[in-house]
């Protein structure tokens, strides 16, 4: 199954924290979570994220910990995280509080980090569904009001990869361009 739900909402206020995070994590975590109890053997589940999820310096050391920390533990810890920006975007306190004034950017790190949680349960009950996130890369589409860098086709060749493709039984991983890559960068490229 290959996640892919997004959208990039222009702006940036309440609102736009609130239905960026409905669909962009909270649905698709909602999805993921559903879908996994369905997944045949072997099969593997694909969350499209994106490289604005990266854990850079646009966010606070303390809420790149946030962000790490609640990937290793529970999905119930990683809802905190988006929920504290959430709650830093309803008082108008997000750069004063560390986040970046970027509904996409952190709805797509907590789903990394989601990821992350699912992955490492399915592993520990067992199973090998492998789960992964990925970034297709600037594309093409209606939300890049076409003006990403890679073609659609283009953008398809991670996640299909991951949906398909020998990756070594890697699980709860962040892959671009087709590799695995670190979630916490400096400056991620597309």
């Amino acid at each position: 199954m290959i996640n892919n739900a997004g959208i990039a909402l222009e702006g940036f206020d309440k609102n736009v924290v609130k239905d960026t995070l409905a669909t962009n994590y909270y649905g698709t975590v909602e999805m993921m979570q559903a879908m996994v109890p369905h997944v045949k053997a072997g099969g593997r589940i694909v969350n499209v994220a994106s490289m604005a999820g990266h854990l850079t310096s646009k966010y606070s050391p303390e809420i790149i910990q946030s962000f790490l920390s609640a990937s290793e533990e529970s999905i119930p810890a990683c809802d905190a995280v988006v929920e504290q920006f959430q709650s830093a975007a309803n008082e108008n306190q997000v750069e004063e509080r560390g986040w970046p004034k970027q509904a996409y950017s952190v709805s797509k790190a907590g789903l990394i980090a989601a990821t992350k949680v699912v992955a490492k349960e399915q592993k520990q009950k067992g199973s090998d569904v492998l789960i992964n996130a990925c970034c297709p890369g600037w594309v093409q589409t209606d939300m890049t009001k076409r003006k990403g860098h890679k073609t659609e086709d283009q953008g398809a060749l991670t996640p299909v990869m991951l949906g398909i493709g020998d990756i070594q039984q890697k699980t709860g991983t962040f892959w671009q361009n087709e590799k695995e890559i670190e979630w916490k960068t400096e400056s991620p490229t597309i």
